[in-house]
């Protein structure tokens, strides 16, 4: 059984649908064909061969190996590509070992509609394109089996979510509203459920080296409840190469000249090797501070994203985060995928926001999420109180114009 790691023990798998196994055939047939074709080729050379015939038969089996491990590759491609419906999020995975993963994923609530797409080819075959569509983003199933099915369902599940959440709110809005007017005799009415318990786990941390690398860099941090994210180490590897080449030329210019491999003046040497030296460390400690400096951050109503010159300008963009309208994250190459670390996207109204170079972008993306579902549980909460509170207002007004008329009538 296939194991998703990106769900959450109480979170709900309703559909779990890959590309139409035709696209599969597609591939490994044609793989298959020319991977026997060659083997039976070079394994007849090897048996009409008058010499050399263990060389035709290593090309044979390398031929069929090849052939092999190709139609595994794209068997393991297809299975890791795969759209899912859970009860509260709709995700597209994509994973080519080694080279590229990424996941988009929308709430359902920010879903505004469903469409579906299909070809003649589609019709024929069972497979079609369904869309869910938000304010500003488009979640794209390509290739998906009973694709009018799935679409239905999609859209039924939207319309439900809707519905129940409007249910729990008035549910929730009755109970405080006689407990704020009629505190003896308010029903047990149970108040909504809030999303955060179905929040998804966050590991950030783990065991492994990277993350060991990771804990050592700081790479995530809290303060005053928001999360700061660093761009990977990596990064400041990349920034601080030429200040640490330089520090390197300063130790070999003086250990050069001091085992005398230099005939030069040895004040001159080596006060070229010290102003090399402090060049050098400028240099890396710049681009340190100007890595310290670049943040991402979620904060309990928004994310930022922070970027700052040392002794330079500060450039700071955030967006709120009731807007969200999708998140996905991207790990591309070999050293990304080896070293867990890529961009997340964030879709927010009419702007996007990205997190570059973030370690273990798949967390980032759920504590993005989380902080998502609580946000929007603390808004409802407030909207249920200020309704509340205008509503014991007029009742208390009420009252108070038929004491008024009581009094006149008297």
């Amino acid at each position: 059984m296939t194991e998703f790691r990106w769900r959450s023990p109480g979170e709900t798998l309703y559909i779990v649908l890959r590309d139409n196994p035709f696209f599969l055939w597609m591939k490994l047939i044609p793989i298959g064909v020319l991977s026997l074709s060659g083997f039976g080729w070079l394994l007849f050379e090897a048996f009409t061969a008058e010499k050399d015939a263990f060389i035709w038969i290593v090309l044979a089996l390398l031929a069929l190996s090849l052939g092999i491990v190709f139609s595994v590759w794209d068997i393991l491609a297809w299975r890791n590509e795969y759209f899912a419906l859970t009860k509260d999020r709709v995700l597209v995975q994509k994973l080519l070992i080694g080279l590229m993963e990424s996941r988009q994923e929308t709430p359902i609530p920010a879903i505004l509609s469903v469409g579906m797409s299909t070809s003649l080819a589609g019709r024929l075959l069972g497979y079609g394109r369904v869309t869910a569509r938000s304010y500003t983003g488009n979640l794209a199933l390509d290739r998906i089996p009973d694709a009018d099915l799935v679409m239905k369902y999609l859209d039924h599940r939207r319309s439900y979510l809707q519905a129940e959440l409007n249910r729990q709110e008035k549910e929730a809005m009755q109970s405080m509203l006689e407990q704020r007017l009629h505190p003896g005799q308010a029903k047990n009415i149970p108040s909504a459920p809030s999303q955060n318990s179905t929040n998804l786990p966050i590991n950030y941390y783990g065991d492994s080296f990277s993350d060991l690398l990771a804990k050592f860099f700081r790479l995530r941090a809290e303060k005053d409840g928001a999360i700061i994210y660093h761009t990977h180490w990596m990064m400041l590897l990349v920034k601080q190469l030429i200040p640490n080449l330089l520090l390197i030329a300063s130790i070999v210019l003086f250990l050069l000249r001091f085992l005398d491999v230099f005939t030069l003046n040895a004040s001159l040497i080596y006060a070229t090797a010290i102003l090399v030296a402090i060049t050098g460390w400028a240099w890396w400690f710049y681009q340190y501070v100007d890595w310290r400096n670049d943040v991402y951050i979620i904060t309990p109503d928004q994310v930022v994203d922070v970027d700052q010159r040392p002794l330079g300008h500060e450039n700071r963009r955030a967006a709120p985060l009731k807007n969200i309208q999708m998140v996905d994250y991207r790990r591309n190459g070999i050293v990304a995928m080896a070293l867990n670390f890529g961009t997340v996207r964030i879709q927010i109204g009419n702007e996007e926001l990205t997190f570059d170079n973030v370690y273990n972008p798949a967390v980032v993306q759920t504590e993005i999420f989380n902080h998502f579902r609580e946000f929007n549980d603390r808004a409802r909460k407030m909207d249920r109180n200020r309704m509340t509170e205008w509503f014991a207002t007029y009742d208390q007004l009420r009252e108070q114009k038929k004491d008024e008329n009581s009094s006149q009538n008297e």
